[in-house]
């Protein structure tokens, strides 16, 4: 497989490629990851808000993008990638205005609690904790909770996939963006893309160590796969994640989830947060976005 040309000058850069880095340089690394990902040019919305979700003893901060007036809009709730170790609302706010306008619903960005400081379960609790309140608490913020889908990126779409199987809510649709699912990095795509592809594979292991700490990885195989609600995958075809995606895709199927898998030719990680670099970026977001708006 052939990456696309327009990734040249990016992949060129050896500090694109995401390594294991040491804790002590996380916050230099997360404020230039976040750097980076504002280049991204940012469609205007009706309105944003930054709320603070309460779960427990804390508040989880949230930014919801509103696409158009009026209320009752149904509502994407969204998790940012970024290996569970980077990642904010800042640094996805770009995917999260194309989503809003290109679906018509209301998205729901979540900046749940980081790795290595707070490692598993702090970040999926906090998803659901935001799934949740939703159910419980949208209608006050303009949102019909009979209508959501949950979405996200990378790690994001991690903690969607596994906040819905949590979940006794009937949610209408789980979007995934490049999910990660197996953390012994073990697929011929892991080793096809090991190194030079933005996201390598000792920087895939070295987050999912960073993820779980001393916990057991979550997985798949004790799950009921088919309580879920109909499933969009887009992957990058150039990508380490590629193979768990279309393994994903498969099980599904299996189960009985209507499932649609998109592979997008040429693409590395991350591509839909680089619109400022590839135009498939804006196509995979709207491919998304139609999912979601259909199943509505």
């Amino acid at each position: 497989m052939t990456v696309d040309p327009c990734f040249a000058e990016l992949l060129s850069d050896p500090r694109n490629h995401v390594r294991p880095l040491p804790r002590a340089v996380l916050d230099q690394a997360r404020a230039a990851a976040d750097d980076r990902l504002a280049l991204a040019p940012k469609r205007q919305v009706h309105e944003l808000r930054d709320l603070r979700i309460p779960a427990g003893d804390r508040d989880i901060a949230c930014r919801l993008y509103v696409p158009r007036a009026g209320g009752d809009l149904p509502v994407v709730v969204f998790f940012h990638g970024g290996g569970w170790v980077w990642g904010s609302l800042d640094s996805h706010d770009s995917i999260c205005r194309s989503l809003a306008l290109d679906s018509g619903c209301a998205v729901l960005s979540v900046a749940y609690r980081l790795s290595p400081e707070t490692p598993y379960p702090a970040a999926p609790d906090d998803c659901s904790c935001a799934l949740d309140w939703v159910h419980r608490h949208g209608a006050e913020e303009g949102l019909d909770p009979a209508r959501i889908a949950v979405c996200g990126d990378s790690s994001g779409a991690h903690l969607a996939l596994m906040t819905a199987l949590a979940t006794d809510l009937p949610l209408r649709h789980l979007g995934l963006f490049y999910p990660p699912l197996d953390p012994a990095c073990a697929s011929a795509s892991q080793h096809a893309y090991a190194d030079n592809h933005l996201l390598t594979r000792d920087g895939m292991l070295w987050f999912w160590t960073c993820y779980l700490g001393d916990a057991a990885a979550p997985s798949l195989a004790d799950k009921e796969l088919s309580r879920l609600p109909p499933t969009s995958i887009g992957l990058a075809e150039c990508d380490i994640l590629h193979d768990e995606g279309a393994d994903l895709h498969d099980r599904l199927g299996a189960a009985g989830v209507p499932t649609r898998l998109r592979v997008y030719k040429g693409m590395i990680h991350a591509f839909i947060s680089l619109p400022h670099i590839t135009p498939i970026a804006g196509t995979a977001l709207k491919d998304m976005a139609r999912d979601i708006s259909a199943a509505m």
